[in-house]
């Protein structure tokens, strides 16, 4: 299984900007697609559907990305403990 790339920890600004950007229109199009339903008529089963899967889509992917940073916030905390005589005061 192949491993995909975070957004959080991409070398090209422009990709990270492209993924911020990706995550913001789905928000964004969730919201208004809530909005529209929720004034034209009740909820249905296909409406939650639409409005859930986005939804779960991006609390997954920021979890996943919280981790990821959780496990580099170790790695990098354990390098500086490691070398003491590299910290510059």
């Amino acid at each position: 299984m192949e491993k995909r790339a975070h957004c959080l920890f991409t070398l090209d600004m422009k990709q990270e900007t492209s993924c911020l950007a990706i995550r913001l229109y789905v928000s964004a199009l969730t919201l208004m697609f809530l909005l529209v339903a929720l004034k034209t008529r009740d909820i249905g089963v296909l409406d939650a559907i639409v409005v859930i899967c986005p939804l779960l889509y991006l609390i997954l992917d920021t979890r996943e990305e919280l981790q990821t940073l959780k496990l580099l916030e170790a790695r990098v905390s354990s390098l500086s403990a490691s070398n003491p005589g590299n910290s510059s005061q």
